[in-house]
Order: C-alpha cells, then sequence, then structure tokens
C-alpha cells in the first residue's frame, strides 16, 4: 500500500534483502539526532528498556527463527502435540525527558534464537547462574545500557529505568563501570552464585512502595524498586517513583510500532530482512509518539520543529477552508490539533489530548494531501 505499484513494491523488497543494508547503519542517523536533543535537555534524562517479540506464520520456520515451541492439546492418539512460534526478539532503550517527552531511540538489538537460548532452555542443559553473561539473551541489556549512556555528558545524567526482567546483578556492575545510574523494579537483591570473585559488592537504595487500599477494578501496586541513586528523604523517593512510571512510554512506543506499522504483518521471507523493515519502521514509529507527546509538553514551539515548509502552508490552507483560520504566527500546538483533525480527532472542550492513533491517521491523510498537492503544482506549471 506505502509502495502503490509493483515497480517501487519490488524496489522495496530488494532494498531490505540487500546484503549491504543493515539496521546498524539505518538507525545510527536516528540516534545521532536522539544524541543531539538529549544535549539540549537540562537535568536527568531517563532511558527507558524493554524486550518485544514479533511473531509470524512462516511455513520454513528457520528462516526467521523460533521465539518458543508450546504445548497445544493432544492429538487422537493421546499425544501431546506442540506449535511452535517463530518470529524474532528486539530489545530498544527510548530516551525521555522526566516530564516523559520521547527524544528518540538511544540504543536496539534485534536476534533470534538460531543461537541465543532463553532462561528456559538454559536450565535444562546447565545451571544458568554458571553461564556468563555473554551467552545469554540478557546480555543485550548489558550492551544497550552502555550504547545509551553515551548520549549524556555528563553519563550520571542518564537513569536507565527497567522491569524485572532488568534484575541482572551484571547490569548493575556495568552502570557503576559507566558511571550512570538505574531505577529498576525488583523482587528481590541477591548477588549471582560463583559469581562473587568476578563482580564486587554494591551498596543499593530499594524502595518500596504500595497501595494502602485494593481498587477495586485491579491489584493494587507494589513495586520494589533498586537504585544506585541517593535517596536520601520521601521527596526524593516520590521523585524516583515518578520516573519508573514513565516505563510504560516504551511499552506504548512499541504497541505504535506493532498496531500502527503493523510490522507483524509483513510476509517478508528472512529475519534479516524484517529486522530491516522493524528498524525503518522504528523511526516512524517514534515520529508519530513524540509529535502526539510534544503537542501537549511543548505547543508552544516553532511549527518547523515537526512539520515541513510545505506541511505548514498546506495545513494553514485546511484550516482556513474549514472555517478555522490559524491565528497569525501560530505555535506548533494549532498545526499539530490541526493533524489530529484530519485523524478524527474532535477537540470538543471536555476531550482529553489527542492520541497516537489519530495522529497516525491525520498525518497518513497529511502526506496524501501532499502527495497531491505536489502533483496538482506539477500539471498547473505545464
Amino acid at each position: 500500500m506505502a509502495c502503490q505499484d509493483w515497480a517501487n513494491t519490488k524496489a522495496a523488497y530488494r532494498f531490505f534483502s540487500n546484503e549491504r543494508v543493515s539496521e546498524k547503519e539505518m538507525l545510527e542517523g536516528h540516534f545521532s539526532s536522539t544524541r543531539a536533543r538529549a544535549t539540549v535537555v537540562k537535568g536527568p534524562l531517563l532511558i527507558l528498556h524493554d524486550t518485544t517479540e514479533f511473531s509470524y506464520q512462516r511455513e520454513k520456520k528457520t528462516s526467521v527463527g523460533v521465539l518458543h515451541r508450546a504445548a497445544n492439546g493432544k492429538d487422537d492418539k493421546g499425544r501431546v502435540r506442540f506449535q511452535t512460534t517463530c518470529g524474532l526478539q528486539m530489545h530498544s532503550s527510548l530516551a525521555v525527558t522526566t516530564e516523559g517527552l520521547p527524544l528518540g531511540l538511544a540504543a536496539a538489538r534485534f536476534w533470534t534464537r538460531k543461537k541465543f537460548k532463553g532462561c528456559n532452555a538454559l536450565k535444562k542443559k546447565v545451571n544458568p547462574t554458571r553461564v556468563a553473561i555473554e551467552e545469554k539473551e540478557s546480555f543485550r541489556w548489558l550492551e544497550n545500557l552502555r550504547q545509551a549512556s553515551l548520549l549524556c555528558t555528563p553519563t550520571e545524567r542518564c537513569v536507565h529505568i527497567g522491569d524485572r526482567a532488568a534484575d541482572i546483578y551484571e547490569l548493575f556492575c556495568a552502570a557503576e563501570q559507566a558511571q550512570t545510574h538505574f531505577l529498576i523494579r525488583t523482587m528481590e537483591v541477591r548477588p549471582p552464585i560463583g559469581k562473587d570473585s568476578k563482580y564486587p559488592p554494591l551498596l543499593l537504595t530499594v524502595i518500596h512502595a504500595q497501595e494502602r487500599e485494593t481498587p477495586a477494578d485491579r491489584s493494587r501496586i507494589d513495586w520494589k524498586l533498586i537504585t544506585n541513586l541517593p535517596v536520601e528523604s520521601l521527596s526524593e523517593a516520590i521523585e524516583k517513583l515518578e520516573w519508573y512510571a514513565m516505563r510504560w512510554k516504551i511499552e506504548t512506543f512499541h504497541k505504535i510500532l506493532k498496531s500502527g506499522c503493523r510490522v507483524e504483518d509483513s510476509k517478508l521471507r528472512t529475519a534479516e530482512r524484517l529486522v530491516n523493515l522493524i528498524a525503518l519502521c522504528c523511526i516512524l514509529s517514534w515520529r508519530i509518539f513524540w509529535m502526539t507527546m510534544v503537542q501537549r509538553d511543548a505547543p508552544q514551539a516553532s511549527p518547523l520543529t515537526a512539520l515541513t515548509e510545505t506541511e505548514v502552508l498546506l495545513l494553514e490552507e485546511i484550516s482556513a477552508a474549514k472555517g478555522r483560520p490559524m491565528p497569525a504566527n501560530s505555535q506548533l500546538g494549532f498545526y499539530l490539533l490541526s493533524i489530529a483533525r484530519l485523524g478524527g480527532y474532535l477537540a470538543r472542550a471536555n476531550d482529553p489530548p489527542p492520541g497516537n492513533i489519530v495522529m497516525w491517521r491525520g498525518l497518513s491523510r497529511l502526506t496524501d494531501i501532499q502527495l497531491g498537492f505536489v502533483i496538482g503544482a506539477k500539471l498547473v506549471g505545464n
């Protein structure tokens, strides 16, 4: 649909399958832009880490890789049937401000389980505490922490935030070595057995936050957070809890990838091609997410911060045609609201701010309008 015809579609296939194309080069420019945006932010910079899976249905599962194999009932003879899900995994690190504005991806790693085994698979063969961290999937956490820490100068500004999957002693040590900070949800703190000679003891702080009463519609919040940040007062503890609450934003980013870009609907046949496609969609998904949040956090910015001159002109014409002319020297918020209206946002007095879905729809319509504008200008010019 994006390519519009077979010639362009075939060119896209060739691009994604080209051996000289990789996600590293595709995302390098985006990482650089994220670093540039981070340098102008004052105060702490939050790095949100999370792993997500992309599932695909393929006849040749080896071409994409296997995610997991699960029991799926029994056959007529009572034997257990197994269903294999193929796909790949991505561990991403999203940089956001303490107000929640996404600045862009700071690091991303893709892999399949052709080479790396999950924790459950390792336990069947060897005690996982005896396996070097470099041989585990969780090594991706360390790699991303080290790369993302380079965003900040000094690195002490970075606060790496993760859920219970980040409760990795080697990760704590890596943060100490990089002279950066972390804020991670955990259940209990224990050094790895057999590795006490390799890793030094660490002085860490645990924050325990629990709701006093249980809400009617959900379980009550019961967080145990571990950090190497100084926490010497109630206000500092609350500040760290507010930072950790930002973690859900990386899940929103992954949702845009899957629901907006629909990367799991792709029919590309190999893991390498799928990784290239997902890397490209990561940049698009961040832009949707950023425009949604910047409309709330920095509506007073210049419209050229997020839009091209042609997009600004078209939005002004569209608003005028709808009987809502833009005020003179309008700020970014007016233009982003106009995009949201194109996506179906009603902008009633009690409506919440526009979300990612309407921004996605609005930008899609604006792209089509811009294409028609360019073609129309050529026809009139001829």
